[in-house]
């Protein structure tokens, strides 16, 4: 039963060439016994209603009638499972399928094109489903439900994964059981297994989840890095103001699951489920002011999580920039104090690691180099401030910021703005070692370039405590021992 003809009675999964609804159903009983096998009986062809819902023959007619056009709309990569690859495996494995070079990979190329053209093509698929006057869905299921009907089709399959998972575009007349009594079997046949016939699955057998855009969350502005550099300062102060709130007191991980992003564990979602988006746009409505932001500084780090939030109509971005050998020098000092390692053994990883390969986490030019790339694939507005420009102008900056979030007036005149998640003193013992020091803004002398690009395209010119390229051990006031760790306030 390989080809299927429209059909307008009974199930349409089970007619084609002599087997129709005329033939097989008129009989008396439980219809002409010559139709039926195992997998085709009269329950499921007659009176299909147990896999059908009320509206299900228009579901199922109007996915007949046009299954290229639904089909072609399906199969996009609304998810990635990262199953424990390492980024440039994880990246290799999903480029094929949208016919992407990414073979330099993390190699100071950067990777923001593969992420681009993987959420640009997800969101097209599912564009073109709505425009069909469709819904998008993702559905899982464990591949034993079909082990053996996949193990017979001639597609090449050596090894079939645990679970299946696959998003399509079907009628939106169509309900749960639909999707999987109709839909699903006849999109396998129709994309996987020509001359194969896929039964029915049960509703309880298949995880089901409506899909979603990232542009239906209703967001403002967001906060997305540099960690380390003042983001928990910038958040809380921008608070202050009357008419700006955050989704959260602190960082939210919507964008970045699992919120640390050097872990390549879990899944990334390339489309949200829209259960997901309506609970979070409900959340967010309860701390909205004229004005609501996110804050995840890992956002910086992590491509997937910022074309996500790129995608949110007139989303505005603000990127806090800072000094990479002093952000670098906190992020290991952070390192040594979660390893119990004292001042020495702390200097001497320190050395190590300026010695071999840099941490990912240091990393800057290639982030940057990707973000840059992103600002101009979707012509995004990113507001970049640097550090030092807080030192001497902080009450001029934040009106800056506000301004540009789009506010109706600017902060009141008794704004007492704070510093938070400070951290001074010596720390790791870098300001000491003055060779060790240069050797550092040596090896890092990239990242500074990226910085000073970034701020001059920003500004139309370099600040001279930019381009003098000052870290912490420059700042006496940085070297006492006062600090203000674990995001309180420095008094």
């Amino acid at each position: 039963m390989a080809a299927f003809a429209q059909a307008t009675r009974g199930n349409p999964l089970c007619w084609s060439g002599w087997f129709s609804y005329e033939r097989c159903c008129s009989h008396e009983g439980l219809g002409n016994p010559s139709c039926w096998t195992p997998d085709f009986t009269y329950d499921l062809c007659c009176q299909p209603t147990r896999y059908m819902s009320g509206t299900s023959e228009t579901c199922a007619n109007r996915y007949e009638g046009f299954l290229r056009n639904y089909g072609d709309h399906s199969g996009g990569q609304s998810t990635i499972i990262r199953d424990g690859h390492l980024p440039g495996e994880l990246l290799q494995k999903h480029a094929e399928e949208i016919d992407l070079d990414i073979t330099r990979g993390y190699q100071g190329q950067g990777t923001g094109e593969f992420w681009f053209e993987l959420f640009r093509a997800a969101s097209l698929k599912q564009i073109a489903c709505w425009q069909l006057g469709g819904r998008s869905w993702e559905a899982e299921f464990e591949t034993s439900s079909w082990e053996a009907t996949l193990k017979i089709c001639r597609t090449g399959l050596t090894a079939l994964p645990q679970n299946f998972r696959v998003s399509m575009c079907a009628p939106k007349q169509c309900e749960l059981e639909d999707i999987c009594g109709i839909v699903l079997p006849r999109y396998f046949q129709w994309d996987i297994c020509p001359e194969t016939y896929f039964p029915p699955l049960p509703v309880s057998q298949v995880q089901l989840y409506e899909l979603s855009s990232w542009s239906s969350l209703h967001l403002d502005f967001g906060i997305i890095g540099m960690n380390t550099c003042g983001t928990t300062s910038l958040q809380r102060n921008l608070a202050l103001h009357p008419e700006i709130s955050f989704t959260s007191e602190g960082e939210d991980d919507f964008f970045v699951p699992g919120g640390y992003p050097m872990r390549f564990s879990g899944s990334i979602r390339v489309l949200p489920r829209a259960k997901s988006a309506s609970s979070a746009n409900e959340a967010w409505s309860m701390r909205r002011k004229e004005l609501l932001g996110v804050n995840n500084p890992n956002l910086f780090y992590t491509q997937e999580g910022l074309q996500a939030i790129a995608r949110i109509p007139k989303i505005r971005l603000v990127l806090i920039l800072c000094d990479p050998v002093s952000r670098a020098e906190k992020l290991h000092y952070l390192h040594c104090r979660r390893s119990g390692w004292g001042t020495s053994r702390c200097q001497e990883e320190l050395a190590k690691a300026v010695s071999g390969k840099l941490p990912y986490s240091w990393r800057v030019y290639d982030h940057l180099l990707d973000l840059s790339r992103l600002i101009r694939l979707q012509s995004l507005t990113v507001f970049v401030i640097h550090q030092e420009f807080l030192r001497d102008h902080e009450f001029e900056v934040y009106d800056s910021i506000a301004n540009y979030l789009g506010v109706k007036a600017p902060f009141p005149d008794s704004t007492q703005f704070g510093r938070y998640n400070s951290i001074r003193g010596q720390r790791t013992g870098l300001c000491s070692n003055v060779s060790l020091l240069r050797r550092m803004k040596k090896r890092m002398a990239p990242d500074y370039a990226a910085i000073e690009r970034m701020v001059e395209a920003m500004y139309g010119r370099i600040p001279p405590a930019v381009r003098l390229r000052r870290t912490r051990c420059d700042d006496a006031s940085s070297l006492s021992a006062t600090s203000c760790p674990n995001k309180t306030m420095c008094q």
